[in-house]
Order: structure tokens, then sequence, then C-alpha cells
């Protein structure tokens, strides 16, 4: 048998299911919420001179009258503010001025951004007497601290201690742990097929190189403090808490004002740096690690400052599990005396930098409002108002149709229209499907509205899709991140969808009903003979609702409620 090497060409038949541009902006437009949405259109207005806005119906008014228009005069010009554009936008809800909606009110005139953890420690720091090195190291510090006001090392760092030996070298792939800790999205490029475009591809690839780049010099850092100090092995605790230093290092031998006043800092320098970070307030503020943050807080003169380091740097997990005899003995105290410890130590603040600068609840805008009338009833109604009304520009279709124009400026028009019309009839589908979804899903969860939470009713994606005959792909794609303002407060659309439970007579409760039972059994509960998994499943069934063990366990952790050893309450 012989083979041969050689170019052949072959012809076959085959089919291929290919998106059509349109349709593809179609999904995209489908899924956006209304202030994504706006964004893109605003995208679309900028690069698309075909595609206008509606003129409001005072213009239009002026437009149709008989008086002729010569434009706005210089006064007018120099009056005009942005603000006036919003005369002509829908409201939320077509009411009196004295009908206005006190909610919403609240909302729009909620206070703007305060000042940021750094811009407030940066102004204590101003008031310090320190040296000018060590005040701009301090700053460093500062804007190199997280959310909760701690100084942690890179999220790489501890991974990488783990998965290396004693001389520094990695015992698996850097990529694996750079999937461990940020996902394997991280690393992994998808393949150019159907649904992912060349472009996609290519961000994936650059997404995984600086990943990798950024793992490969946290790794390289972390070699290098392993051999520092002659060669002596230290501690993962000291590695950890040595890395952000050595990262401040790095960043001040580009600090121009730093490099004025001579060298480069000092590891002395910096951690003189980081005490004076750590001296302002709130106290623990510039921690390390966990234990650090709750050592900062200690007073030094109280008289159980030393039982109460103890128990913080050797008992942290202990306290986290609840292992009070063991904490107990290894201590040598009684029970009472650890549970007075304990009770003091609840005073600390295991993320400091939230008290001094509280995170900002983040700004929800509704798609769908569900307003009740007065005859009890509930209308479904969405919101317009963040999406301007479009149309073709009229001196667009006069290029494309003037032949005494080039052809090839006519059919780059006539390409520009066609763009136009399919964004504002994927608009226009968007709102008609997004509108009948909200209908169906309130013709299901009526009870919802009239009685609350607890009268939600299980609902599946399949069963709207069913009733509307469209795929459920397309009523996932219609509720992914939209929002619905009804009488009951904000939700999220997909909130009503959920699961249930049969009960004994038959009917279905509602995932999130069955979750309230199992909080209020674990609530009534003796905390000095908490229930375990077992036994809370054991009451469900006394109540009707027959769930598994693991179910009640699904659900505890759901609702953020620690295991039964955990809520144990020590006499």
């Amino acid at each position: 048998m012989r083979l041969e090497m050689g170019l052949h060409t072959k012809l076959a038949l085959q089919q291929k299911q290919v998106l059509a541009p349109q349709m593809i902006q179609a999904i995209e437009i489908l899924q956006l919420p209304s202030i994504n949405l706006q964004d893109y259109v605003d995208q679309q207005l900028a690069e698309n001179d075909a595609l206008v806005v509606d003129m409001p119906e005072e213009a239009e008014e002026r437009e149709d009258s008989d008086t002729p228009d010569d434009g706005p005069t210089e006064k007018e010009i120099e009056e005009y503010t942005p603000d006036d554009w919003d005369d002509w936008r829908p409201p939320l809800r077509r009411a009196a001025l004295d009908d206005r909606d006190p909610k919403m009110e609240a909302l729009a005139n909620s206070p703007g951004r305060p000042a940021s953890l750094q811009d407030l420690l940066s102004d204590q720091l101003a008031g310090v007497g320190a040296l000018r090195r060590v005040t701009l190291l301090a700053r460093l510090i500062i804007y190199n601290l997280d959310g909760r006001g701690y100084f942690a090392p890179h999220r790489y760092v501890g991974p990488f201690l783990d998965a290396t030996d004693q001389y520094g070298y990695l015992n698996k792939p850097l990529v694996d742990v750079v999937a461990a800790v940020d996902g394997v999205a991280a690393v992994k490029v998808p393949k150019a097929k159907r649904g992912i475009t060349p472009e996609q591809v290519i961000a994936a690839e650059e997404e995984r190189d600086r990943n990798v780049m950024e793992a490969q010099q946290v790794l390289a850092r972390v070699q290098d403090i392993r051999a520092q100090d002659g060669g002596e092995a230290l501690t993962k605790l000291e590695v950890e808490m040595m890395y952000p230093l050595v990262e401040v290092i790095e960043q001040a031998r580009s600090d121009p004002e730093l490099l004025d006043l001579g060298d480069a800092p000092t590891l002395r320098e910096v951690e003189q740096a980081l005490s004076l970070v750590q001296s302002l307030e709130p106290r623990g503020i510039a921690g390390r690690t966990p234990t650090e943050t709750l050592l900062l807080q200690l007073d030094p003169a109280d008289l159980l400052y030393r039982e109460k380091r103890c128990l913080i740097e050797d008992h942290l997990e202990d306290l986290e599990r609840n292992r009070m005899t063991r904490i107990a003995r290894d201590m040598g105290l009684a029970m009472d005396e650890i549970q007075i410890l304990v009770e003091e130590l609840k005073a600390l603040d295991p993320r400091p930098g939230g008290r001094l600068a509280p995170e900002q609840a983040q700004a929800i805008h509704p798609d769908v409002v569900v307003v009740e009338t007065h005859e009890g009833d509930f209308t479904i109604e969405l919101i317009n108002s963040l999406i301007p009304p479009l149309s073709i520009s009229e001196e667009a279709l006069d290029i494309a149709g003037d032949t005494a124009m080039p052809a090839n400026i006519r059919k780059m028009y006539a390409k520009r229209i066609d763009s136009a019309r399919w964004l504002i009839e994927a608009i226009r589908q968007r709102q008609n499907t997004l509108s009948r979804v909200a209908q169906r899903i309130f013709f299901h969860q009526r009870s919802f509205l009239e009685h609350g939470e607890d009268a939600l009713r299980p609902l599946k994606m399949q069963t709207v899709a069913d009733e509307l005959s469209i795929h459920v792909s397309t009523v996932s794609r219609a509720i992914a991140d939209k929002y619905v303002q009804t009488p009951r407060g904000v939700k999220a659309l997909k909130f009503f969808f959920t699961g249930g439970t049969e009960n004994a007579s038959g009917e279905v409760e509602s995932r999130h009903k069955v979750k309230n039972l199992v909080k209020s059994i674990i609530d009534a509960e003796d905390r000095s003979h908490p229930l375990s998994d077992d036994d809370v499943a054991a009451r469900m069934k006394e109540r009707g609702l027959g769930i598994a063990r693991r179910t009640v366990t699904k659900y505890r952790k759901q609702l953020g409620i620690p295991s039964s050893r955990q809520r144990r309450q020590w006499a």
C-alpha cells in the first residue's frame, strides 16, 4: 500500500446556519437594559448620520406653522441649556403635578458620590507632621488600599505560595494557578466558530496575555522576596506581609516627587510610612491580613489585651467555626471568660475602610413599571424615557435617491439608511417582546402584587415561551439584567421565575416561600441546642413540605445562615 501526498479539490454540499447581521443586532439589543441601550443608541447616532432623533412636538409645530422660522437668534443660543431637551422626553408616569411618586423623587434627588476612602485618609495625612519622603510613601500606600481598607497582597500571592516548593519553583503550570483564582475564562481562548467573531477571539487572547503577564510579574516578586535575608526560609505569612511593601518600593521608583528626594526608598522607610498610615483613623486601617487588621484595633492599655491578642493570633479560625471548648482548653480559661472576650471582640471592625467610606448603592433603572389603578387593577408599562424616538434623516434619503450624486456616495448612504432601519426595527421588536413577556409574568404573579413575596407562584421561562409562541432563549434574553418597579418594590424580572416544592395537599409552593419557612424554623430554634439540617427537614415535613436534607443545606447557605455548630451559643 502506497501513501500519496498532494493537493486535491473536493466539491461537497453542506447545510450551515449563519446568523445575519440584523439578527445578531436584534439579539444584542433585546438583551440590553434601557440604560445600556441609551448608550448604544447614542453611539449609533454619532456613527450614522442617516439616523436622527425625532424633533420634539413643539419643534414640529413650529415647522408646520405659516410663520417662517429663520432659526434661533443669538440671544436664544446664549440662553440655551442642555436641560431644555428634557422637556420633550415622555415622563415615567403621565400623572398630574400633585401626583408625583415620592420614591422616584427621592431617587432623583439622592446626593452625589461622597469623598472616597483615599480622599479622607489623604486629608488626615496632610495634618500629620512627618518627613516629606515618608509622607509621599504613605500617600502611595493609601492609594493601594482596597475597598475594605486593607493593604493586602496581590490576589495571586497566596495561591503561588501554595503552589511552589521550598526553592520557589511552581509545581503546576502558571495558567492553572491563574484559572483557579480568576476562573477558566481568564486564560481560555474560544475557537472561532458560529456565534464567535474573530474580534472576540482577539479580545480573549489579549485578556489571557494580560492575565498571564500580570501573574508572571507577581511570581517574580514572590521569588525575589523568598531569596532575600541571606537565603533564610520565610514563612508564607512573612512573604504575604512583605509583598505589598515591595510593591510600593517598585512604584516609588517611577514617582517623580520621590525621585527628586534621592534614591529609591528602603524597606525600612516603607515600613515607617505604613506605621504612619496605620495610625490614622479609623483604627485598623491598612492592615495586610484580617489578623493584623483586628490587632491594630486593640488597645495595649486594656487589661485583657494579652488574652484578646492570643485569641486573634492563635484562634481566629476556631472563632469562625465556634469551637469554644477548644479555645477554652488551649487558653486555660473558663467558658464564661471566653464568652466575655468574644463579646468584646465583636466591637472590632473586620472592614474598617467600609466604615470610613461606605459603598454606595448602585442605581437601578427599571425597564418596566407596574402601576396600581384606582379600581385595584394593575397596568404594565414600559419606561421609554431613556430611549429617544428615532427616524431616518430626510437629507440622507434625498442623497440616496438623487441620481445626480456619484454612485459610491448613493451606495454608502443606502447602506447607512438600511442600518438605521434595522436599528429602529430591532428597538421596536425589543419593546414589543419585553412588553409581552412582562404581561405574561404578572398574569401569573398577580398574587405577588396583591399579597407580597410569600404569595409568589412557581413559574418557568418555558411556560411563558409556550404561551407567547417564542423560544425560551428569547424570554431569557428579554429579562436579562432588567428590573421592574412594582408596588412591592423594585425587583429583577428573573426574580419572578422560580421553582417550587409540592406540599402534602398537592399544591406547589414557590422556592422563595420554602426558603422563608426554613429561615423561620431556624430563627425560632433554641440557640443552646441548634437544629441540624436533618432536624429542619423533619420540621418542614411536619408542616407538609417534604424536602431532602441537602435541599435544606442549599437553602440555608443561600440565606447566609451558618451551620448548627457555628450557631450554637455556649452557656
